[in-house]
């Protein structure tokens, strides 16, 4: 029997997983209507999720996402002065692609994967605490259909993989909890020796993954480590500040890895100050918001919880990408008894267990994140870390890790019989249907359609223009805009000028020079000239035909299109919606060099 045990505990563990991830996959195929899905289109065609897009089809193209040889022409594109910690993210996109290589598929494979990449993660961490199978299965589920998850998509691709969140909140626990963590204390010598256990290795693991999977989730678990430390000298009295030193030590080396690359070229070519500008007042602008995290989700089911927070939008100021963070019942109700936690302590029941730190580390990230709070402060220092309403994801696992902990509590206290067994897997399964629907809403489907119709009208076009040009060709853009961050263009959104790279495999094209450098420089200069000394620079710089968003045209680039017709004497390729026109330059260029 004694070793048999291990085999059935082997198979029991197994066995959660595997309904979990089950789970979570029969939820994503529901809430996505994935049935509907095509994986060769992308979820989302608009802002930022084309900007992901360029990096994924970059990686794919060029072998790494840092240099694009195939865009900002003539120059092209080097995103060094863009630093980007993500690099364990494109290395799982990388693997992807090398089943299939094309952009939307591993961007859509990755997207999904991260919804059982969470659930693991956080099952995971909960068994760690040795919290019951039911609860902890249904609260992963929770924790990875958040809202937050939806709503950043494929916009913010990154930010919406947070499986790495559920790890390094362990191991901050880890910190606060175990009393021989990384160190054992040798009474003899009285000297601490480095104990390089189970725990220790995965957290050295950890915090290097967490240190390659952004910035924000890199910082907001730096922060987390020196509060569990500072907590550990106050409560348990335990002097843990070199564990967090250390470990706050690895999560910077593994940033400052990760933007190495950055580092030299910005040593070798200069700082270009004009690449990313960031103000500490953006701080402000896009804090978090307590109201937000316990209102409902945009569109929700219901229209009672709908409508009031539709008005909140309307009217409340500052709603921008913090309208994401909402924490949805099940997690409202754990914020509010980590609150209550605050309040309800006395020296009595306060013992500095697992609740009293959670509930210490969700009022440190509220006093951090929220509009008016220390973030200022720290932007006034970082600037570059402005977006702190993003740490909703983490006062998200503390608030449904709290509700965990009570469910626990309810298990271990009223669970004694085989009927209340029952009983309890019943309302495990009522909170995660409640929570499900609440959580999520129609308005999480892609709108499959509209996008195939979209995406297919372009990479038509794209294909007309492949098939008029030699392959290397360089087509030139217009209208110019800077590339990154730069405002629409009337109703051209930003980064929808890396529509026509998506969809073409041999043209190299003139949007995304990076701002500050020499291409965009030379890009800016041209675009402003007359257009006939306009059409002789581009023939000289070698390029071969002109591509048109007619959007980014208060007439619908009617006056320029006519002008250009005359000076080239041909007509131009419109795309199927009338949106894209190309105009080809052989004829041009050849009488050019005749002359």
């Amino acid at each position: 029997m004694i070793r048999i045990k291990p085999e059935i505990d082997s198979l029991k563990n197994t066995s959660a997983y595997a309904v979990a991830v089950v789970l979570c996959l029969l939820i994503l195929i529901w809430v996505m209507e994935l049935w509907k899905a095509d994986l060769n289109i992308p979820f989302r065609f608009k802002g930022d999720a084309i900007l992901h897009g360029m990096y994924i089809k970059g990686l794919i193209d060029n072998g790494w996402f840092l240099h694009n040889s195939f865009v900002g022409m003539p120059t092209s594109l080097n995103l060094c002065d863009f630093p980007m910690a993500d690099n364990f993210h494109f290395f799982l996109i990388k693997i992807i692609s090398l089943f299939k290589p094309d952009y939307a598929f591993a961007m859509n494979s990755y997207f999904l994967l991260t919804f059982p990449l969470t659930t693991i993660s956080t099952l995971y961490v909960f068994r760690q605490f040795k919290l019951p199978y039911a609860s902890s299965i249904v609260v992963s589920l929770l924790f990875t259909f958040l809202p937050y998850h939806f709503l950043r998509g494929e916009t913010h691709l990154f930010l919406a993989s947070y499986y790495m969140v559920p790890l390094i909140v362990m191991v901050i626990l880890w910190v606060y909890t175990e009393d021989t963590f990384l160190f054992n204390y040798d009474p003899v010598s009285g000297k601490k020796n480095i104990k390089l256990d189970f725990k220790a290795s995965a957290s050295i693991i950890i915090c290097l993954l967490v240190a390659s999977t952004g910035i924000y989730y890199a910082f907001f678990a730096c922060f987390f480590m020196l509060i569990s430390g500072i907590l550990a000298v106050l409560i348990k009295k335990k002097n843990r500040l070199l564990i967090v030193e250390s470990l706050i030590i690895i999560i910077i080396i593994g940033v400052f890895l990760n933007i190495l690359p950055n580092m030299v070229f910005v040593y070798n070519h200069g700082l270009n100050c004009e690449a990313v500008q960031r103000s500490p007042v953006e701080s402000e602008m896009f804090g978090m918001k307590i109201d937000q995290l316990l209102m409902p989700v945009d569109g929700h089911r219901l229209s009672f919880a709908a409508n009031p927070k539709e008005k909140y939008n309307k009217i409340a100021p500052l709603v921008n990408e913090n309208a994401s963070s909402s924490l949805g019942l099940v997690g409202s109700i754990g914020f509010l008894i980590l609150v209550g936690r605050l309040f309800y302590r006395t020296p009595k029941n306060y013992d500095g267990d697992i609740k009293d730190s959670l509930s210490i580390f969700n009022l440190s990230a509220v006093l951090l994140a929220t509009i008016g709070g220390f973030g200022f402060l720290f932007a006034l220092i970082i600037p570059g870390i402005r977006s702190y309403n993003r740490i909703s994801v983490y006062i998200a696992f503390f608030s449904l890790f709290a509700v965990n902990l009570l469910l626990d509590h309810l298990y271990q206290k009223y669970v004694k019989t085989k009927a209340s067994r029952y009983l309890y897997y019943v309302l495990m399964a009522i909170i995660l249907v409640i929570g499900i629907l609440d959580q999520t809403n129609k308005s999480m489907v892609p709108r499959y359609d509209q996008l195939k119709s979209e995406y297919i009208n372009d990479g038509e076009f794209v294909s007309q223009i492949e098939s008029s040009l030699p392959a290397g060709a360089m087509v030139f853009q217009l209208p110019y805009v800077s590339f990154p961050e730069n405002v629409s263009a009337l109703k051209m959104g930003d980064y929808e000028l890396f529509r026509g790279y998506l969809h073409s495999n041999q043209l190299r094209w003139s949007y995304g020079a990076m701002k500050g450098r020499e291409g965009d420089t030379w890009q800016r200069e041209v675009a402003a000239k007359p257009l006939n000394e306009f059409l002789g620079t581009l023939s000289r710089a070698g390029f071969n035909g002109i591509y048109i968003d007619r959007n980014g045209y208060e007439d619908k680039g009617a006056g320029m299109e006519a002008e250009l017709i005359s000076l080239l004497g041909t007509e131009p390729i419109v795309s199927a919606n009338k949106r894209l026109v190309f105009f080809k330059m052989e004829d041009y260029n050849k009488k050019l060099k005749e002359n």
